[in-house]
């Protein structure tokens, strides 16, 4: 290819004489044969001769296995003498078999790391975790280094958490196997990305014991090369197993660059959190309200609903009875715009549920709690709110109404018409008491809408049991009683209810809920209830793929189990697939009965709910007696752990003795707990966003607690064959580092969505309670890791996905000779084929004139070469026109400046305010936000143009995204500058900054690739 270019540079014009748009064409690629692909197992250090029979054995095989151009040859040596600069060049990866201790000389050492920052892989396999214990470099490459561990075979189940890693896709959920089991000092999960774990409860992991959390097998992109690393294959039995001899292939399959793999998903600095509103004016809500709720438009609009408490500094809550505006306060509806990024206020509803805190004959949780965009609401619109209209309570009866009304957008403004409102559905419910009122809404793939309702009941008067207390009432209405609500077949509290919304403002019942329309039971049933027994599910999710719908829900406030009453408070979540009865009030948890009560003497226990053949006798009952069963659900929670399960007695009912409980999932605790149920999450393969998540998190459910300390803040892997049944989790990741917690992050979790953009956009309520304040926050946590690896450039050429990627400045002179100075300055060609900015006054611009690109990844390595303690000011242009004759500007590299882009390169802590990725004059970033490498490091940067948006990758992490708006205005202004408008050019040139004389650079390994 480069003699090619070479003899298209001989024959063209000078680059100064040719007009726009006759460039030399490029060669047409010719076909590519796979060059061999070769594997190197190392065994020096290891000290069973079986074991490494077996396991080289089994490596070998590997290599033959798959499609022709998935395979491998594999040599095995145990001398160190292999370790040198050619022949390690011979070797895609280097397996290192068993292979502890202090094997190679410094020689070897230097040689070994020159071989990965040129690309190799690395796979370390059983004890190659003590592998040069001296070493830092060694340490980064592996990972971590083995602690304190149990020495015996022991069988563990492995959680595979990963299902798209060509490790692990083809393996079980749960891999049950023998094997010895070692721990990590330090624990390196978030700093790698986990492909596997084991489960510590199946087997004795001895005093290092890593916890919930122990990465069996992981990898990572480490300076320049990819490494892979699996703690398993201490036997010689074990290699003979089918499950592991995939494991070691899939994982040679991507480091000897066979195949892409995203190695980055679970490392938590490639997810970058930042909060996108600010604090509201002192007593105003301008900005947010009491956060509680949020649907995002298909076009990136965030809407976000307060539910009626005022900002700290707002009037005090009005709580007299007497008083016409008791509890009247303020439901707001904001949408945060993607495109400038501001907020706008989109309508203000009067509702009731402003009553402030205190009691539970005080306080009120109604007010607007639920929004939901119609399926067709880029054309139509319309916008669904489910809340408590203050113009509709009963001061003498304490009573209110809870309605789901349609309104219409008028896109134009953002703003909501509000005598646009559809009432579609309405109902009455008990306002003298707090609490429970549940709120959100989502569709489903077939336009059905979900609504959570809460049971409306205090969470008094059961000592934090069973809220199943007949007596307290007010006027005849018992408030303390959810079978009244949640256990009622003739109530919509305390539900999920299903409908269909018609365009005419009323609903249909589809088919498939609970109770049917018609039929002998119609007057003491609703057919809009699709699952009953709900006590106050704050959060549901339906997922589009499946129409599964997820949902999370409050308990009570017992905080242990009671071998009279039953069990401790369990806030749960469940996955569910069709109509039926959650449980509440009668049974928690796994069918974890409570005790009944009776309106004589609630005091006095009577018999233990059945969770099969449920009745409700409740004198506040007002639907049928006999009810359907109870649901166990998949996780459940309590101040003292994850899923408590008891021994039981022979009539099924558990002996609730403290002593007795054993957890299921010991990597959740509650305390104060309030479920927050969150999304599934589907990867959009389509999206061309940098900001989504990787393709590890698709079909993983994510589950989170208001609260913040050992609370569940996690992505759960379910098993589709055992979830609707009430199956655990498989797996779980903990998302604590990654949706930070803390008082300056996301603190209190509030709700929280994917974006089209792939991006996870969260609510953050703030601190108080019953209001908002300067905390409380819409925030987006963006996946900034960039994509699989290799790059389709670096695949072995041949393979599928290989693109080759143009080489514009490389090693030879003649690559060099192709560019061209203009301005002052210059650059100077160095003995490596790197080149550096010359000491001379002035700036000026190397640019590459062969050809226009337009849409494009390039790729290139930079090094800030400024002389003493100073930093180089520099930068790359793209997407310039010509610079020659240009009639707005005779300055050839003012041209570049003023009508294409430049993506800075400037890491200096003060001077010039655009740093490392900005989009120089247009679109800022700060020191935290560059990234910034010590002084005198080769970085690796990338900048994708696609149509008018760019992407500025450094060092493998997205750090700047910007779409280039024709009323873009260059900032500071510029007089003579043109903005956005002068800069929407569809393809233009590349060119490399040269600023002063103290600013020394140096550029090198310059590629193209069309995209």
């Amino acid at each position: 290819m480069t003699g090619l270019l070479c003899l298209s540079l001989l024959a063209a014009p000078p680059a100064s004489a040719r007009p726009p748009g006759s460039f030399p064409a490029k060669a047409a690629p010719a076909a590519v044969q796979r060059p061999p692909v070769r594997v190197l197992v190392f065994h020096g250090g290891a000290t069973a001769p079986d074991l490494v029979t077996a396991a080289v054995q089994a490596i070998t095989q590997a290599g033959q296995q798959g499609k022709t151009w998935e395979r491998f040859d594999v040599t095995a040596s145990a001398d160190a003498g292999v370790f040198t600069g050619d022949s390690l060049a011979q070797y895609n990866a280097v397996v290192f078999l068993d292979a502890a201790g202090d094997l190679l000389d410094p020689a070897q050492e230097a040689a070994f790391q020159a071989y990965v920052r040129a690309g190799g892989g690395f796979v370390g396999v059983a004890d190659t975790a003590g592998l040069e214990p001296g070493s830092a470099w060694f340490t980064q490459l592996i990972g971590t280094r083995a602690g304190t561990s149990p020495t015996d075979v022991q069988q563990a189940v492995v959680e595979v958490g990963d299902r798209v890693h060509p490790a692990t896709r083809d393996l079980p959920m749960e891999w049950t196997r023998a094997d010895t089991w070692p721990n990590w000092s330090p624990n390196p999960s978030g700093e790698v990305h986990t492909v596997a774990s084991v489960r510590e409860r199946s087997y004795r992991p001895g005093t290092g014991a890593n916890g919930v959390d122990h990465p069996i097998s992981w990898c990572r992109d480490y300076d320049g090369g990819r490494s892979f690393y699996t703690g398993m294959g201490h036997t010689a039995a074990g290699y003979a197993e089918p499950a592991l001899r995939a494991h070691l292939r899939g994982a040679l399959l991507w480091t000897t660059r066979l195949v892409q793999a995203d190695c980055k998903a679970t490392i938590v600095a490639n997810y970058k959190a930042e909060r996108l509103t600010q604090p509201n004016q002192n007593g105003q809500l301008d900005q947010i309200g009491e956060p509680h709720g949020l649907a995002i438009a298909g076009d990136g609009r965030v809407f976000y609903i307060g539910r009626g408490g005022p900002m700290t500094g707002g009037p005090a809550p009005i709580t007299d009875w007497n008083n016409p505006n008791i509890g009247l306060g303020a439901g707001t509806i904001h949408v945060w715009h993607p495109g400038t990024k501001r907020v706008s206020q989109v309508a203000t509803l009067d509702v009731f549920g402003n009553k402030g805190g205190g009691g539970e004959l005080v306080k009120s949780e109604e007010g607007l709690l639920g929004i939901a965009l119609d399926p067709k609401f880029l054309t139509n619109g319309w916008i669904y709110l489910h809340y408590t209209p203050h113009s509709r309570i009963n001061r003498e009866t304490h009573m209110g109404e809870r309605r789901v009304s349609r309104f219409t957008l008028d896109h134009a403004t953002n703003r909501l018409d509000l005598a646009s409102e559809k009432v579609l559905l309405s109902w009455s419910m008990q306002i003298h008491s707090c609490c429970h009122v549940g709120g959100d809404m989502a569709f489903d793939s077939k336009g059905n809408l979900y609504v959570a309702t809460g049971d409306t009941n205090s969470s008094g008067f059961s000592d934090g049991y069973s809220g199943n207390n007949p007596q307290p009432n007010f006027q005849g209405v018992s408030f303390a009683d959810a079978r009244r609500t949640a256990g009622n077949t003739n109530d919509l509290n305390g539900k999920i209810l299903r409908i269909h919304p018609n365009d005419d403002g009323t609903y249909a019942v589809p088919e498939g809920n609970l109770f049917p329309e018609e039929g002998p039971n119609a007057a003491k049933t609703r057919p809009e209830i699709y699952v009953m027994g709900m006590r106050n599910p704050s959060r549901l999710w339906v997922d589009q793929k499946t129409d599964q719908l997820y949902v999370g829900w409050v308990g009570p406030d017992a905080n242990a189990p009671s071998m009279t009453w039953g069990p401790a408070k369990y806030d749960q979540f469940a996955v569910i697939t069709k109509a039926g009865n959650h449980g509440w009030p009668y049974c928690m948890g796994n069918k974890q009965p409570y005790r009944d009560r009776g309106l004589a003497d609630p005091t006095q226990p009577l018999g233990w709910y059945d969770c099969d053949n449920l009745k409700n006798t409740s004198p506040n009952n007002t639907g049928l007696v006999d009810l359907p069963p109870a649901r166990g659900n998949n996780i459940w929670y309590s101040p003292q752990g994850g899923a408590p399960d008891y021994p039981r007695y022979s009539d099924g009912v558990p002996t609730y003795r403290a002593e007795d409980q054993r957890f299921l999932l010991p990597w959740l605790t509650g305390g104060g707990q309030a479920a927050m149920n969150g999304p599934v999450y589907r990867y959009d393969e389509t999206s061309t966003s940098q900001a989504k998540w990787p393709r590890y998190w698709d079909g993983k459910w994510f589950v989170g607690d208001f609260y913040n300390e050992n609370q569940p803040r996690h992505a759960v892997l379910m098993d589709p064959a055992t979830a609707p049944q009430g199956g655990l989790p498989v797996h779980a990741d903990n998302l604590k580092r990654i949706v930070p917690a803390g008082n300056d992050a996301i603190r209190h979790l509030m709700g929280w969505r994917f974006g089209p953009d792939g991006a996870l956009y969260v609510l953050n309520y703030g601190d108080g309670f019953f209001n908002a304040d300067a905390r409380s926050a819409l925030w987006r946590v963006s996946y900034v890791g960039g994509d699989p690896t290799p790059a389709p450039d670096e695949l072995v050429p041949g393979v599928p996905g290989y693109r080759a990627s143009e080489t514009i400045l490389g090693t030879s002179r003649n690559s060099f000779a192709a560019w061209q100075q203009v301005g002052a300055g210059g650059f100077t060609r160095n003995q490596d084929g790197s080149i550096t900015s010359r000491a001379e006054p002035g700036l000026g611009m190397l640019w590459y004139p062969v050809r226009a690109y337009g849409n494009f990844s390039l790729k290139l390595r930079w090094r800030d070469d400024a002389p003493g303690t100073g930093r180089a000011n520099s930068g790359v242009f793209v997407r310039f026109p010509w610079v020659h004759g240009n009639p707005n500007d005779s300055r050839p590299e003012w041209v570049a400046i003023k009508y294409g882009h430049e993506l800075q390169i400037f890491d200096r802590p003060d001077g010039d305010q655009y740093k490392t990725g900005s989009v120089y004059g247009f679109d800022l970033i700060d020191l935290a936000g560059a990234q910034v490498t010590p002084k005198g490091t080769w970085n690796d940067y990338e900048i994708r143009v696609v149509g008018q948006h760019y992407s500025v990758f450094r060092n493998g992490r997205l750090i700047n995204e910007y779409d280039n708006v024709p009323d873009a205005v260059f900032t500071p202004p510029r007089a003579d500058d043109p903005g956005g408008a002068g800069r929407q050019y569809a393809s233009g040139f590349i060119g490399l900054q040269n600023h002063s004389a103290e600013d020394v650079i140096s550029f090198r390994d310059i590629r193209i690739r069309p995209l």
